[in-house]
């Protein structure tokens, strides 16, 4: 499948006709409903057989659920939704527990309300409760304006291969497993998930599992305090408003709001002390050349404006203006406010994480793809190219170790399921020195099936830094492979360090040859 699905997206690039694009993405359409199903069908069967392992780790609770709610987002904006999310309930940042199996949880969750969800809004309510032994409880809530469920069928939707009726999987596909997997889930974490709905009015699913606190982090994001910041939040979505406020007033921050043309400009006129404004792209479409017009008649100092906006949209550009891309996450929040009001504290570093805030860019860092199967190195490669990295493929380890004790690599994605030697036993010679001390800490980031049953703690186990499931998605790629950028040595550049060694190579054509005087230039 991460032949099929990574084809598919490599021919996608190419110039198609409007009639070859609607087949192509019929075809991935397909391809990715398959895979979803045989992934549904081996968990199901994992925990039939007790074979499914919960796992504990230490996660940062709002870089989570950001994450989470900023990769669902370009689905709901496909289809109109507006997705939301609110943590203003979240009192504890670092966490101990299955941060996996808690994102397959709401993934599902969401991606049924968006399925079920015609138009208006999905939210991503999160929140934590203390208890008296020093852990917590979790609680996560998904709410649509679907299309609601009979009282009668609720009972039903958490057994397997069930859809509130035999029609549904005709209009709107699925296999009536991810609310079983769901629940199976929850249970194994000692949790609980549960339904409410009313038919054409929506559903909200939530659940709850225990996390224990982390003790070995301090909190970040949370620890953000600006009472200095006096913020307009402007959008005719009421949801917006009270989530984007609510997380704000944890920042310390002063909050009016306002939820039409009328009310912003009355509340601007008599609150001088407004020193941001948060404007939602809907009310910006028709006010933002009169409000900034304005600003520039009256003798009073121009206020930072933001604008919330969909991926798709540009009206920030148009006006060179900065924006903070829907839903709006705390990590966003606290990235504005550090830049608008210019503070220097951890929260700061701990929300520089989003592409449109850092230097994102991979451009030149040299990468090393290892993969037995030639449709898998193809598709990497392609997917690789559009980062402009530097890219080498080996089709097996002993080609993996003549690389890499001849060139120098940033990175090495490897693959974990090859003959002769498998991904985990190279990583383990790597890690011995086998191929030089210099490759010792060579970042190694495994490729591996999704399926496996505690697939993480084996490649780490093993001495990778980190790992990517298969199919190859780019987007995680590239959000890894910035990750780990981040530990390499400032300057470092393994491409650039090269170049000298490739230069004597070339002139020496291999033979032995001694350096009597080195000189360092700029």
């Amino acid at each position: 499948m991460n032949g099929v699905l990574g084809m598919l997206e490599l021919l996608a690039k190419d110039g198609l006709t409007a009639r070859q694009q609607h087949q192509l993405e019929m075809a991935k359409f397909s391809a990715k409903h398959l895979t979803h199903l045989v992934n549904d069908i081996l968990d199901m069967s994992k925990i039939e057989a007790g074979k499914l392992e919960i796992e504990e780790e230490n996660f940062n609770l709002l870089h989570f659920l950001s994450d989470i709610a900023t990769s669902l987002a370009i689905r709901a904006q496909d289809k109109g939704i507006e997705l939301i999310l609110d943590t203003s309930g979240i009192q504890d940042e670092h966490v101990l527990g299955d941060a996996m199996r808690i994102n397959q949880i709401i993934t599902n969750l969401v991606g049924n309300a968006l399925k079920f969800t015609k138009e208006g809004e999905i939210v991503i309510h999160a929140k934590t409760d203390q208890q008296n032994d020093g852990s917590f409880i979790f609680t996560c809530r998904v709410s649509d304006t679907g299309k609601g469920i009979d009282a009668q069928k609720l009972n039903k939707l958490f057994e397997s291969f069930t859809q509130e009726n035999s029609s549904i999987s005709k209009e709107f596909g699925g296999t009536g497993l991810g609310l079983t997997i769901s629940r199976q889930l929850c249970q194994l974490m000692g949790g609980t998930i549960n339904v409410e709905s009313q038919p054409e009015e929506g559903s909200t699913f939530y659940f709850e599992v225990p996390f224990k606190l982390s003790n070995n982090a301090t909190s970040e994001l949370l620890t953000c305090h600006v009472p200095e910041a006096n913020i307009l939040v402007a959008s005719p979505n009421p949801r917006v408003v009270s989530s984007i406020a609510s997380q704000l007033r944890v920042f310390g921050c002063q909050v009016v709001t306002a939820y039409n043309v009328s009310e912003m400009q009355n509340t601007l006129h008599n609150n001088e002390a407004i020193n941001l404004i948060l404007l939602d792209d809907q009310l910006a479409k028709d006010t933002l050349e009169t409000l900034l017009g304005e600003f520039q008649s009256e003798s009073v100092e121009t206020k930072s404006i933001y604008i919330l906006e969909n991926s798709k949209d540009s009206l920030s550009k148009q006006h060179n203006l900065p924006s903070i891309m829907k839903p709006a996450t705390p990590l966003s929040l606290i990235y504005c406010l550090n830049t608008v009001f210019s503070h220097n504290n951890d929260a700061q570093e701990a929300a520089r994480i989003h592409p449109s805030n850092q230097d994102d860019s991979l451009k030149g860092y040299r990468v090393l793809v290892v993969d037995d199967n030639q449709i898998n190195l193809e598709v990497a490669k392609g997917v690789l190219e559009d980062f402009e990295l530097d890219i080498s493929v080996a089709d097996s380890a002993q080609s993996c170790f003549n690389w890499i004790e001849n060139e120098a690599f940033d990175f090495i994605l490897m693959d974990c399921q090859m003959p002769i030697m498998d991904g985990y036993t190279a990583t383990g010679k790597i890690r011995n020195g086998d191929s030089g001390d210099q490759n010792k800490d060579l970042i190694i980031i495994a490729m591996t099936a999704h399926a496996m049953t505690g697939a993480k703690d084996i490649c780490m186990n093993a001495g990778m830094n980190d790992y990517i499931p298969k199919p190859i998605d780019a987007e995680r790629i590239r959000t890894t492979l910035l990750k780990w950028t981040s530990s390499l040595p400032k300057d470092h550049h393994a491409k650039t360090s090269n170049h000298a060694h490739q230069a004597l190579y070339s002139v020496c054509i291999g033979s032995p040859f001694t350096i009597t005087n080195l000189n360092s230039y700029p």
